[in-house]
């Protein structure tokens, strides 16, 4: 098995089956975070969060290669799909649906490009382009135990933190 668009050595594969190579995967992974920025109309001009993070690094240099809406008051945030996914099951075990638009990809004063991207996808992408570091997240007792789930879900479907942030996106 092999890449899909090139042929060469997949260092990624999709759940549908699909692989990808290493320079493949790295436009797959830029081109989804410059998509979210698009479509959720995020600035890069301030990035907040850990500067010591895998995800502020990648943040900061996908913003040297790329011009974003300057005029946006948002701060780009650093948290990703498994930040969101288990917050959102947090907020709905604690009863407090409100509070779930503020886990949306973008809030009156934040957005956040990683808002669709797995910890594997990140920390693959690092590796790849050697960016030293690794996602630091502060995390309470429930979200461990949520993020727990997740890992034991996940064995069976990779999606299911995409689908859980995707309902949420729906219902509201």
């Amino acid at each position: 098995m092999s890449c899909q668009k090139c042929k060469t050595q997949p260092v990624y594969e999709f759940t549908n089956k699909s692989r990808l190579c290493k320079k493949c995967f790295a436009g797959y992974f830029e081109k989804k975070i410059l998509k979210t920025i698009r479509k959720y109309e995020m600035s890069l001009s301030s990035i907040a969060g850990g500067e010591n993070d895998v995800r502020h690094k990648i943040l900061e240099i996908i913003s040297n290669k790329i011009k974003t809406n300057r005029k946006s008051k948002n701060s780009a945030g650093i948290k990703n799909l498994d930040d969101f996914s288990a917050e959102i099951i947090s907020g709905i075990m604690a009863k407090n649906i409100p509070a779930l638009k503020k886990l949306l990809p973008k809030t009156k004063t934040w957005g956040f490009p990683l808002y669709f991207t797995s910890d594997k996808e990140i920390m693959l992408y690092a590796g790849l382009k050697g960016i030293k570091g690794s996602i630091k997240r502060k995390e309470n007792k429930m979200q461990k135990e949520i993020n727990i789930l997740f890992g034991e879900l996940e064995k069976n479907d990779r999606d299911v933190r995409h689908a859980v942030v995707n309902a949420v996106m729906k219902a509201l």
